[in-house]
């Protein structure tokens, strides 16, 4: 607990632009994916924004072994009133209700068998991916029946 802390809130607060929708946005460096960067003293690297300042001023709530999620779905924000902890499973489900699951295979609309994704054919695993229903049905009963066959021949 605890997490990372600005050496000065004043220095960071002062990167931070308060919009009418209640996110203080930052107006520092971005990542590759938009969110705020912070360079601390002391540090050898940059910190996440939001992560500082969700540290800061809820330091019982913060964990470093989880993730600062938005409720305002801003990667900017860092207003603590907009974040909540989550992990990796929260994580994937908050980008999949927002659509920001992108992968290679996502634009296709049938499996590698020809099996369509539809709401009932589809498995979304915790990590964002998804599995044919019919497929990994058809998976299991080959590897029991292959198991009966080996405890039969013994």
């Amino acid at each position: 607990m605890g997490g990372p802390r600005a050496n000065n809130i004043d220095d960071f607060m002062y990167m931070v632009s308060f919009v009418d929708s209640g996110c203080w946005e930052w107006q520092g460096g971005l990542n590759k994916d938009g969110y705020g960067i912070f360079n601390m003293i002391k540090l050898t690297r940059s910190r996440l924004a939001h992560r500082i300042c969700f540290a800061y001023f809820k330091p019982d709530e913060y964990s470093d072994d989880l993730f600062a999620l938005h409720k305002c779905d801003n990667p900017k924000c860092v207003n603590p009133e907009h974040l909540y902890m989550g992990d990796n499973y929260d994580n994937a489900q908050d980008r999949m209700e927002r659509k920001r699951f992108v992968h290679w295979n996502a634009g296709r609309t049938h499996c590698k068998n020809g099996h369509e994704f539809n709401e009932e054919n589809t498995y979304w695993r915790p990590e964002g991916k998804r599995t044919c229903r019919t497929c990994d049905k058809a998976r299991r009963l080959k590897i029991k029946l292959k198991k009966k066959e080996n405890e039969n021949v013994e």
